[in-house]
């Protein structure tokens, strides 16, 4: 039964007139038009635009290597343990360090 209702379905189709047809396609295109526009529409980019450059904090800072000893680098690492348990906070070695070079004071080293 559902072949015999698309078959005629498809028959009514080709067997439409013309003037039907376009009647249908002019009404669905003044539709179309009656529709509010959208106002997200991609625009061209400008090529004469300067991006502005995005400045990174790496290209700010300086590389220092250090070569600890195991102790030292024990201690370091005990102390950024007990900075997590008394802050909440875990700090990376870099974080680490940068705050313990922004914290330290000449009178601790004498």
């Amino acid at each position: 039964m559902v072949k015999r209702v698309s078959a005629l379905s498809q028959v009514l189709k080709e067997t439409a007139k013309p003037e039907q047809q376009k009647d249908n396609t002019a009404i669905s295109q003044n539709d179309i038009a009656a529709l509010p526009q959208n106002d997200t529409t991609v625009k061209p980019q400008n090529d004469n635009a300067v991006k502005p450059q995005r400045i990174r904090k790496t290209d700010e800072r300086d590389k220092v290597t250090y070569y600890l000893n195991p102790g030292q680098l024990d201690k370091l690492e005990e102390l950024r343990l007990a900075y997590k348990k008394a802050t909440g906070k875990r700090l990376n070695e870099q974080d680490f360090m940068r705050l313990i070079v922004d914290r330290l004071e000449l009178h601790i080293l004498l």
